[in-house]
């Protein structure tokens, strides 16, 4: 019987020749969950990488535990249009973003024995849950996900008036998940949003994005646990240099919570460096908030940061069109894929043509389970 060294190499060269009914015909039946079947995989592979050219892939050392045999691949990748080095870097091609494809690299790929031999059950650079692809020129898709939006989750009394309004008690936070379960939604992340709008991946039945903004402690030790407890995913927007400090009434999680939950599949974005207006901030400021905000994140998850959340939602409030068009240029300059807004009127349609505007539904402390149902399906 082939090794699970073995398997992953052939997985791998199916996916460099194109053999995407061979590489379905080795995923576990666990990863087979959630396609229509083989065609709908392989479009999407062929969607996704239609970007860029393969040079190269390879494996690392395998390491063995409860969960399977893990095992890092690379993909050697560079934008189609790009010659010589520099490839996983730079811009190149037909509008490639920089640093994107350096996170297909060095990505655990895990599989599992079972009655047919070891088959691939997550595939590292090539799962659905690996980093952001941009094409250079999305197509006109748009599909109605809301993406909710939260602060405090705690049912301590708010310690100043500033508090209040964002902060929803835990007996609450639990009856809006409770509603969510009972009617048919699921919990995505936001790669799964964007594997549909780019790549036509399904999403599961009602799909929603619970997102979380600033970092603060009780998203530890409020949010976290309720969450699990729904199996629900969240994304989480730490402000990186708050970690583990207390900022006048604000305490923050720590980097062990943070990395803690994002290694049992809760989601950790960027929210600047110290949560300051990017279109107020002259260029190499808001070029240090962006860039070094993300790289920080990145150092103590060990995973790709993909998106931003506005600070106060701005540029994208109050700020002029030319702020707007330089904190986007910036976004996509250092790695960032898509950012979310806090928009005056909340949405619920999310379009692949815009996405460092992906609108969000605001929930407050006095936000009813009535109102809530009704954010669901906000339309401006």
């Amino acid at each position: 019987m082939p090794s699970a060294t073995t398997v992953l190499q052939a997985f791998g060269k199916d996916f460099a020749l194109g053999r995407y009914d061979a590489m379905w015909a080795l995923l576990a039946p666990d990863a087979c969950r959630g396609w229509a079947g083989p065609a709908a995989y392989a479009a999407y592979y062929r969607a996704k990488f239609a970007p860029v050219t393969l040079r190269g892939l390879s494996l690392g050392v395998p390491r063995v535990d409860a969960a399977g045999t893990h095992i890092p691949l690379t993909l050697d990748l560079a934008w189609r249009g790009m010659s010589g080095a520099g490839g996983a870097g730079g811009a190149g091609g037909a509008g490639g973003q920089p640093q994107v494809l350096s996170y297909l690299r060095n990505l655990d790929a895990t599989l599992v024995d079972t009655p047919d031999g070891w088959r691939v059950v997550e595939g590292g650079p090539l799962d659905p849950e690996a980093p952001v692809i941009p094409p250079p020129h999305p197509a006109p898709v748009a599909i109605h996900v809301p993406i909710l939006m939260y602060h405090h989750i705690s049912s301590q009394p708010p310690l100043a008036q500033s508090q209040v309004g964002l902060t929803v008690t835990d007996e609450n936070f639990a009856a809006q998940l409770a509603y969510l379960a009972a009617h048919g939604y699921h919990a995505v992340r936001l790669v799964d949003l964007f594997d549909n709008l780019y790549y036509g991946r399904p999403l599961p039945d009602r799909p929603v994005v619970l997102s979380f903004d600033d970092g603060y402690l009780d998203n530890y030790t409020d949010a976290f646990p309720l969450l699990r407890r729904y199996h629900m995913v969240g994304e989480f927007a730490i402000i990186a240099a708050y970690p583990g400090i207390t900022l006048g009434v604000n305490r923050y999680m720590t980097w062990p919570q943070i990395t803690e939950m994002a290694a049992v599949g809760m989601d950790i974005e960027s929210h600047t460096i110290d949560h300051q207006d990017l279109g107020l901030l002259d260029p190499a400021h808001a070029t240090y908030e962006i860039q070094y905000s993300r790289g920080i994140i990145e150092t103590r998850i060990h995973r790709a940061v993909q998106f931003m959340t506005y600070p106060s939602g701005e540029p994208f409030r109050s700020g002029t069109p030319d702020a707007q068009r330089r904190i986007t240029d910036l976004l996509g300059q250092y790695g960032y894929v898509g950012a979310l807004l806090d928009p005056l009127t909340p949405s619920i349609l999310q379009v692949a043509q815009s996405p460092y505007q992906l609108p969000r539904v605001r929930v407050s402390n006095d936000t009813t389970l009535d109102q809530f149902a009704a954010g669901l399906s906000a339309t401006p």
